[in-house]
């Protein structure tokens, strides 16, 4: 398991390195206003900080039971990222910048009115 573990990581470090974008800041930065842009784009990296503390502290608290289950320390940890798939495949909407490269103005407009939260977004 730990050689399955090491490989993936590193494949995984290898298709970052390849990566032709970066889409997540660059998706932040395409449906934020820009007075709150600045704060959006450091989400990510708060969050996830944020989440590895946490995981720490529910691990160090599991790990004083009376007889702690290690399998059930790591399974837990998997459902955060259950959750963050779902939101993403089931609620994140396409980029607008996206849709208006793919020809799809009408639904590049509809987003950024749900996002915005208002009618006029021509600006």
């Amino acid at each position: 398991m730990l050689i399955i573990s090491s490989c993936l990581y590193f494949i995984s470090g290898l298709v970052m390195l390849w990566s032709p974008n970066v889409y997540i800041p660059l998706y932040i930065s395409e449906i934020a206003p820009s007075d709150i842009r600045g704060q959006l784009n450091t989400l990510p990296q708060f969050t996830g900080s944020g989440g590895m503390f946490l995981s720490y502290c529910m691990v160090f608290t599991m790990s004083l039971s009376a007889s702690p289950s290690w399998r059930l320390m790591l399974g837990v940890l998997s459902i955060p990222s259950l959750l963050y798939f779902a939101l993403t495949v089931f609620y994140l909407p396409e980029s607008p910048r996206w849709l208006v490269s793919k020809g799809r103005m009408l639904e590049a407009k509809q987003v950024l009115q749900s996002l915005r939260g208002m009618g006029d977004v021509s600006g």
